[in-house]
């Protein structure tokens, strides 16, 4: 099959290419789409910005951000300290001598196009409506006024003259009633070399810069509706409409575009309550806490909770992420947004202060406007034990349990929120502990560095034996203890192990024992304890390191099979799988327990 495939391969890409599927950009907005805004006002000058996005870009895909909203990228009026929405010339990119210097304020063209290739998904923003900095003046012949409308570059790219301008106070063009101007030179899109000229540079700067997505579309309100339409034919795009809810949804019912959800934003800042039915409610809406001109929600957390709860895709604004006080907050979310299934949202309690959500994945989403914890009685399934899987501010609420009618009290921090998710409580499986955790070393592995959150919370599988399964995106080397009942005073440690690589066992664990140093290697690994013995085992059930277990791992440990010679370190290359010294139907039982799983890790 490998053979064949790889004959194949050849060809296929041959009629993509052909066919016109392969094409150069990144991947468009889609349910799964995550934003992260990568600048706000006023970032530092100098030409860095370009390079810091690019040297955080690996961390925030793996927190889980798929798409990257870029600044203007294009040279502005105030030269090296333009922030891009003074727009001067469509065609300099960091790469032209003109206002002063050749960089823009946040790099040059390669800088540019190296943060885009880190990132991969890109949305640039694009200023359409407006621009400034004209050397020349020329005069209106509609009203006989002079105006800085002659733009004449080093190069002789996209010039334009007074016909490509509205003169005075315009409203006569781009249906507005009455808001058409907002400052600068307001661009005509009835004039046919600028609509198509804009049209012309968004391809241009897509093919250019790199990996870009589309496009966040500036002040869309303020121009011809036709030209974000046409936008929106070279990339996925946003418009920035701060209006009613009708006419945002007007708007992209017209354009086929997405929007920034700006009701929800108003909403937010209100109770609880306010959250119900709040909202475009659309699956083209993106919604946000704050941005780099819009910052007035005062309960972050709870807003953050919110927002990676509902359909719509949510954007995460730099300096809120970079807040080490927020970024738990926001990251326990986002990874719980990644983990289960968020759609079908549905409103099961509210009152002014608490308001209470259901979805498809059965997590519960509860939301408090109050300064201290609110709570609920809610009915739902009767002997469940329901955990906080993400949270913020403060530490985790402790797990509740639904009585045999199904009641159980729900509760979410002052100014917060909190994510529920209820599995059967299984009164059948003794243990000692009300739960246990694998805090680790590696944010990524485990979810946190060293805290608890629902990445790393272990299931009891029998009596006395938590299990918790993990995807490794690439071998790595971690250090890892196990906790339990929600508290470090509770924990255990390296007594003896059989190794630091996987598999491997740990025989004599001891209360703050030292930290299990483990080589990972890349797929599918299990962590089991068995609090009646203290001991633990590390392996992997996933041979052919594919993130999931198939045949072929089957295959693999069928080389092994009855062999009777299994030792530490290398448990017969894993396939002892119980370490138990050979290899027989108790390993073939363990193999069969995680076929064709996929941990979301």
């Amino acid at each position: 099959m490998k053979k064949f495939s790889s004959i194949l391969l050849p060809f296929v890409t041959i009629l993509a290419v052909s066919a016109g599927i392969l094409e150069a950009g990144g991947d468009p907005l889609g349910p799964g789409s995550v934003i992260f805004q990568t600048f706000y006002w006023d970032v530092p000058t100098g030409g860095i910005w370009w390079d810091r996005i690019r040297d955080e870009a690996p961390g925030l895909k793996s927190a889980g951000f798929s798409h990257f909203w870029f600044p203007p990228p294009t040279k502005g009026a105030a030269g090296g300290y333009s922030m891009g929405y003074d727009l001067y010339d469509n065609y300099d990119l960091g790469n032209y001598d003109q206002k002063g210097t050749v960089e823009t304020r946040f790099g040059s063209l390669s800088e540019l196009q190296a943060a885009a290739a880190a990132c991969g998904n890109v949305l640039l923003d694009l200023v359409a409506n407006h621009m400034t900095g004209a050397e020349g003046w020329c005069q209106d012949p509609g009203d006989g006024q002079w105006y800085p409308q002659a733009f004449q570059y080093v190069h002789d790219r996209f010039w334009k003259g007074c016909m490509d301008f509205h003169g005075g106070w315009p409203d006569d063009c781009d249906l507005c009633n009455g808001q058409d101007y907002i400052g600068m030179e307001d661009v005509c899109h009835n004039s046919s070399w600028m609509f198509d000229g804009q049209l012309e540079w968004a391809r241009w700067m897509r093919d250019t810069v790199g990996n870009v997505s589309g496009f966040r579309l500036d002040a869309v309100k303020h121009f011809k509706w036709e030209m974000s339409a046409a936008f929106g034919t070279v990339g996925s795009c946003i418009g920035e409409y701060w209006d009613s809810k009708d006419n945002i949804q007007n708007w992209m019912w017209a354009t086929g575009n997405y929007a920034f959800d700006f009701p929800l934003y108003e909403a937010m800042k209100g109770n609880a309550d306010a959250l119900d039915e709040a909202g475009l409610i659309s699956d083209k809406g993106v919604s946000f806490v704050a941005n780099h001109d819009t910052d007035g929600i005062w309960h972050k957390s709870r807003a953050y909770g919110f927002i990676m709860y509902i359909t719509p895709i949510p954007c995460v604004f730099w300096s809120d992420w970079f807040n080490d006080w927020l970024r738990p907050h926001i990251r326990r979310a986002l990874a719980a947004r990644t983990g289960y299934d968020f759609n079908g949202t549905r409103t099961i309690y509210k009152r002014t202060d608490l308001i209470i959500f259901d979805n498809n994945a059965g997590v519960l989403g509860c939301f408090n406007s109050a300064g201290g914890t609110s709570s609920a009685s809610v009915r739902l399934n009767p002997n469940y034990r329901y955990t906080a899987v993400a949270w913020g501010p403060g530490d985790k609420p402790g797990d509740v349990v639904s009585d045999s009618e199904g009641d159980v009290t729900l509760s979410a921090p002052g100014e917060g929120y909190c994510y529920w998710y209820g599995f059967p409580n299984r009164f059948g499986c003794q243990s000692k502990y009300s739960a246990v955790y694998v805090p680790g070393s590696s944010e990524e592995i485990f979810g946190t560095n060293w805290y608890f959150s629902s990445a790393n919370r272990m299931t009891l599988v029998d009596d006395y034996t938590w299990r918790w399964v993990a995807n490794i995106p690439e071998p790595t080397s971690v250090e890892y203890k196990f906790a339990m009942d929600d508290s470090w005073d509770v924990n255990r440690g390296l007594g003896k192990t059989s190794g630091v690589s996987a598999p491997q066992k740990n025989s004599y664990l001891i209360r703050y024992g030292p930290n299990i140093a483990a080589n990972l290697p890349k797929g599918i690994c299990v962590w089991e304890y068995r609090e009646d013995t203290e001991t633990s085992r590390l392996f992997t059930v996933d041979f052919d390191a594919s993130g999931s277990v198939t045949f072929a791992d089957f295959a693999a440990a069928a080389e092994y099979w009855m062999n009777e010679d299994c030792s530490q370190p290398d448990w017969c290359g894993g396939a002892d799988v119980t370490m138990g010294g050979t290899v027989n139907y108790r390993d073939l039982a363990e193999v069969i327990r995680y076929y064709l799983t996929e941990p979301a890790q």
